[in-house]
């Protein structure tokens, strides 16, 4: 009794590494696309992510966000759902405001969480190119 309870648990194990595995391909990827279709704008490419801790059903997002040096978005994609079958969407809502603007709009904690993520890792891309053109 004990060891199939175990080899269940063992097999739902290896199938979310599995899933999680090609969810993370489906990501890089459209990260890459994302980042072909920009190449050459001057622009940042920014990711955040966003999940409510210690609540195991709740959804998770991820968001891909291009912006340009004047702070305007210039291209989304989110992705938001409970299991791995998630797939990056591209949402046209946002193109075009700011990301305060963005803030005001978005409504789910887990969105904003993903966008402070996203903001921050803006900071530090401002920084470093601060630091670039200061040298």
């Amino acid at each position: 009794m004990l060891s199939s309870v175990l080899a269940v648990i063992f097999i739902a194990y290896v199938l979310q590494c599995i899933f999680s595995w090609f969810q993370l391909r489906r990501i890089y990827g459209k990260i890459d696309e994302v980042r072909r279709l920009h190449k050459g704008e001057n622009c940042h490419l920014v990711t955040g992510s966003g999940r409510q801790k210690f609540l195991v059903m709740r959804k998770g997002v991820f968001m891909i966000l291009i912006i340009n040096f004047d702070g305007i978005i210039a291209d989304y994609y989110d992705m938001e759902g409970y299991t791995v079958f998630s797939t990056p969407q591209r949402d046209t809502r946002y193109i075009g405001l700011t990301l305060d603007e963005m803030e005001n709009k978005l409504t789910k904690k887990n969105q904003l969480a993903a966008l402070r993520s996203a903001r921050e890792q803006l900071g530090y891309l401002c920084e470093a190119n601060a630091l670039a053109l200061a040298h």
